[in-house]
């Protein structure tokens, strides 16, 4: 049941990507912004969450590029907007805006819970910055790929982006 959600997240978030990118070029180019992937996993089970900026979002929710996530018992990963429980959260684009994201792990056992990115989807005139508020913990993306959450109990992460 879990690997039909994960698969499904994939689906709905690779249709919208190809559903942005078909806009921005039939707008006459790529809308300015960037996206990233994290993969947050606990043993076996994995969830990838999607966050970024695109110029044509807003802070909201937009159905556009906001893919809601379906609710899970045991391990749980997903971005917070509005109350809502999402697995992407696109947000306005303004050069140099700070944007916030909210993300909320829950184990399902006692293995620590790995969230992974790749440095190279962090443009060069983007500063994140991940914090763990539990632990203290601040992370500054572009030199780091990974973060380990101990499953002691639920955690809320932070992430936040400012445009040089």
């Amino acid at each position: 049941m879990k690997a039909s959600g994960f698969i499904c997240s994939a689906i709905i978030v690779s249709a919208l990507s190809f559903s942005s990118a078909i806009a921005g070029a039939a707008n006459g180019g790529a809308v300015a912004g960037w996206e990233m992937r994290l993969n947050i996993a606990q043993g076996s089970a994995g969830i990838n969450v999607y966050l970024g900026q695109r110029a044509d979002a807003t802070d909201g929710i937009d159905g556009y590029y906001d893919v809601p996530a379906f609710t899970s018992e045991g391990f749980d990963a997903h971005l917070s907007l509005e109350d809502g429980r999402y697995w992407r959260d696109i947000r306005q684009y303004r050069q140099g805006s700070a944007k916030t994201w909210l993300i909320v792990v829950q184990p399902s056992d006692s293995d620590a819970i790995s969230i992974k990115w790749k440095t190279a989807d962090i443009p060069a005139n983007l500063t994140l910055i991940l914090s763990d508020p539990d632990s203290g913990t601040v992370i500054d993306m572009k030199h780091s790929t990974s973060y380990e959450v101990p499953a002691e109990h639920s955690h809320q992460l932070m992430i936040d982006a400012v445009s040089n």
